[in-house]
Formats: structure tokens, sequence, C-alpha cells
């Protein structure tokens, strides 16, 4: 059994490491609080663990798994010296500024690197070697209800949208639906952005809401490639998208969605799908197709057993 100190970064991302055998996941956790976010139920082999119990007792596990910059210094800083540490580097560059200072730390503090799409690997100035993998996101499409339609409703998913629009691209959100009808915006930290603010709800309940909706609109900036997005094609709900990392190495406009970086043409975009349902429809099932070629649960599984391998026999 591989025994894997964690800080958490994404229920969903983290219930898919879950899946592989023989591992158990111990998420640091401050006192009295609990990591786990509600969002899907948390797996048997995921337990919770204080800070304090975690450094005493760091010997008894086989690896460190962090997900956020500032926990490559810290977790040297806190102690933990004595575990491998592997680094889950999610991110894309903000304005390409700090690559070499957080390469420099990966270099010094991380054992091994994992990318979550090879764009961000190149973006980050890196290439696939002995302490850097790309591993794709894992979606199982048997796992998502199919989509009906039905409805005119525009969906976003995104947690705290307004304070994070340099990569997730609420301004350009707002000017691409501004005046539409049925807009609805779901996640935490959103109640300034007025009515189309529909709180955070359970992933599951998120998947019914896609199976109906009109379209799913995606106006990331600087995320390699948003997990929402893929859960978004997985149900088969029509995409319309910005074009920008991995992105334009996954979508195709009007194959498997409709891309533009601009808010007019999105605008445009949105209203010819919300037109158009049947061609809509047709479109969003050559997303879920798109999703379940790319994003195979095995591949994931295969490439992550294989980063684990390096530091556990």
């Amino acid at each position: 059994m591989i025994k894997i100190l964690s800080k958490f970064f994404h229920s969903t991302y983290q219930n898919n490491l879950a899946k592989i055998s023989n591992t158990e996941y111990y998420h640091i956790v401050d006192k009295d609080n609990s990591v786990w976010d509600n969002q899907i139920l948390k797996p048997s082999n995921v337990f919770e663990i204080s800070l304090e119990e975690a450094l005493d007792k760091q010997k008894n596990f086989d690896l460190l798994l962090i997900g956020r910059h500032p926990e490559i210094l810290l977790s040297y800083e806190l102690g933990f010296r004595d575990l491998p540490i592997i680094f889950l580097e999610q991110t894309w560059p903000y304005n390409f500024q700090n690559i070499d200072y957080w390469k420099e730390q990966r270099n010094k503090y991380i054992d091994h690197t994992v990318f979550i799409t090879k764009s961000n690997l190149q973006a980050w100035g890196m290439q696939e070697d002995i302490k850097n993998s790309v591993i794709r996101h894992s979606i199982d499409v048997k796992e998502f209800p199919e989509y009906i339609g039905g409805e005119k409703s525009i969906l976003t998913v995104c947690n705290e949208f307004p304070g994070r629009d340099w990569c997730c691209g609420y301004l350009l959100w707002s000017k691409s639906t501004w005046g539409l009808k049925d807009v609805r915006v779901y996640g935490r930290g959103n109640r300034n952005i007025g009515e189309a603010d529909k709180g955070k709800v359970p992933n599951n309940e998120i998947k019914n809401l896609l199976t109906r909706c009109g379209i799913y609109l995606n106006p990331s900036l600087a995320s390699p490639i948003p997990m929402a997005l893929l859960e978004a094609m997985a149900v088969g709900a029509p995409v319309v998208s910005t074009f920008n990392c991995e992105i334009k190495y996954i979508l195709q406009d009007g194959i498997n969605a409709f891309v533009a970086n601009d808010a007019p043409t999105l605008r445009k975009k949105i209203i010819t799908m919300l037109e158009d349902p049947e061609r809509a429809k047709r479109i969003g099932q050559k997303g879920r197709e798109t999703v379940k070629d790319l994003f195979t649960p095995e591949r994931f599984i295969y490439k992550w057993q294989q980063v684990f391998g390096r530091f556990v026999k």
C-alpha cells in the first residue's frame, strides 16, 4: 500500500487519484477543519490528518503530493525533508512572469513535477524527462449523464469568478453575456455578480443541470484545461469557449465546440447555438467523443502509477 501525504487542491482530481489501486491519501488539515469540499463523496481511501501528526509521522508515508506554488518552499520550511515530493503543476504562467523563479524552486525542492497538459509543460519551458511528466485529466464519460437539452440557459462553473479575472475571464464572460437571458454561474465567491450567481452546488447536481442547458460557456484565459469544461463536454453539453492554452489542441470550431477569443464573436456564437438546438446537440455529442478519446481513466491511472513507481518499489 502506497501512503501519500497531500495538501488538498481539487476534489474531482483527487477522487480520480483515489481510484489508483493500493493507494491511500492523507490530506493535511488545520485543526477542527475538514479538508473535503463536499462536491463529491469522499473516497474510502482518503483520510484527514493534522499538520502536527503529519510532521511527527512523516516516516510512515511514502510521498508528499502538493499542488500550489506557495507549498513548494513551505513544505521544506515546515520540515517535510524526509519524503519525496511530487508537485502537480495545474497553472499557466501568469503573463510569463516569474517562470525562472518557480522553475528554480521546483528544481531545488521537488523530486518530480506532473504537468496536466503538454502545452503548460512547454509554457513553463520544460520538457518531459526523469523529473517532469505530462498526465492529462481523467474523465470517465460512463459516470456522466447524457445531454437532453430543452433549455436556453447559459451555464458557467467557476469559483471566485470576479477575483480571478486574469485566468478565468470574468470580464470577457460579462461582455459576452450582457443582456442575454438565463445566464447562470455556479460556484462559491460570486455573490457580487448579480442574479447570475446561483451559488455552490454539488457536482452531481451540476452534471444534471448540464444535461438540460442551452450551452456551456467557458471564458477562461489562462487555465491549461479547465476541469469544468471537460465535465460539460463529457455530458455532451454544447460548448462555446475561448481558444487558448491546451484548448487549442482539443477543440475545433464548428465541429466539437464553437470557439473565439473576443466578446462580440463569443456572443454571436452563443446566440447561434441557442437558436439551433439540433446543431448544438450534434456539436455537443462530438465534444463528448473527444473527451472519451483523449482523457481516458486507464491512461491517467497508468501514468500516475509510473510516477509513483519512481519512488516506491
